[in-house]
């Protein structure tokens, strides 16, 4: 039997979310029925850059280099090169990001499936300005429709997106590895330290936490914030030298500095599906969360007081409160490890995907 070809388009091969989905899907699919290729619309640079992961993965990689203003203006002229490139007819195209799924919706001949990342509307305006970004966010929501399955990473993403009327958009939980243990290792020196990794922007919001701590004088925490990004060195001088808030700066691999801490942070504005707080609960950590509509659904998941451990963004003095709170729990809820694993490995991630790829391989569309 010939194995179905899955080409996984995506953006620059950097570090992200998406791209830790994608590597995820690659090393777990079953490769005695599928054969996955990776496709990147533009090369990258930089400390972010990481397609060497991929090349030991014993896959197919092209790289492109298309500069942004091509990816704008040919999109079409880029969507027939793509084809030209993975000619077999049977192949299935899953796209990743803004213009893989903008460019993808002009591939006619192929069997298509997008996963949507994140809440357009919260990311591309921010990021782009009121104009440019409210331009992504229509000409994005009117390429989904050309997709035989939309996928979107929680039921909140369903629900925001279903009002644009598309029939065949399902939910599939991202999915992290499982490698990390809830084994503690060093790092408390009789403190509780709380681990926020992430890129320091406005949708991430760290700010909020050290104004909230600023306004605390209580000591035996630690806020460790692991990442880099445009806001990194505004939070370090408003952090004012606060021994209780501590930059770790970017690290290639989390799995140790989660396991030497007690509890995972995130104070977030939006999310699609926190891939963060996945790793953080696959490695046993309790979750303090900003309460928004993903981060509320996974606490239903695994179980946790949504009353005790969601705080309001807008209330600094509602984050201190509970932070106190749980510092003086003796104990948690024991199972987080194996709860998480059920419904957030990237095996299970995996398999819910390959059962789209079969159903688009065995119906014509």
């Amino acid at each position: 039997m010939n194995k179905i070809k899955i080409v996984q388009i995506v953006p620059p091969i950097l570090a992200s979310g998406p791209i830790n989905v994608v590597e995820s899907l690659i090393r777990n699919i079953d490769r005695t029925k599928y054969e996955p290729i990776l496709i990147s619309l533009s090369k990258a640079s930089g400390p972010r850059e990481c397609s060497a992961k991929f090349k030991d993965l014993g896959i197919e990689i092209y790289q492109y280099n298309f500069s942004k203003k091509e990816l704008l203006l040919n999109q079409r002229k880029i969507a027939k090169e793509i084809e030209r490139t993975i000619a077999d007819p049977n192949a299935i195209y899953h796209m990743h990001c803004y213009f893989p799924t903008v460019i993808g919706a002009h591939i006619a001949t192929r069997k298509k499936i997008t996963t949507v990342h994140n809440i357009v509307e919260d990311d591309y305006i921010s990021l782009y300005g009121n104009i440019l970004g409210k331009y992504m966010c229509v000409s994005y929501k009117r390429a989904l429709r050309k997709y035989e399955r939309v996928v979107v990473l929680s039921d909140y993403m369903k629900n925001q997106y279903s009002k644009l009327d598309l029939s065949k958009i399902l939910t599939i939980y991202n999915g992290v590895r499982c490698d990390v243990t809830d084994k503690k290792t060093v790092f408390n020196n009789g403190i509780k330290h709380f681990i926020y990794p992430a890129s320091f922007n406005k949708r991430k919001n760290q700010e909020f936490i050290i104004r909230a701590i600023k306004t605390s004088e209580r000591n035996g925490f630690q806020i460790n914030f692991a990442g880099d990004g445009m806001n990194y060195e505004r939070c370090k001088k408003l952090s004012a030298g606060d021994n209780r808030i501590n930059f770790l700066g970017r690290i290639k691999d989390m799995k140790e500095t989660l396991e030497k801490s007690d509890f995972f942070v995130s104070s977030s504005r939006s999310e699609g599906l926190p891939l963060g707080v996945l790793e953080g609960l696959v490695a046993g950590l309790p979750c303090f969360l900003s309460d928004i509509p993903p981060h509320r659904e996974i606490l239903k998941k695994i179980g946790l007081n949504e009353d005790l451990w969601l705080f309001d963004i807008n209330n600094p003095n509602d984050f201190i409160e509970k932070l106190y709170r749980i510092m003086d729990i003796k104990e948690c809820v024991h199972n987080i490890r194996e709860i998480a694993i059920k419904y957030f490995s990237d095996h299970a991630m995996t398999l819910n995907y390959q059962a789209v790829y079969k159903y688009l391989a065995d119906n014509k569309y």
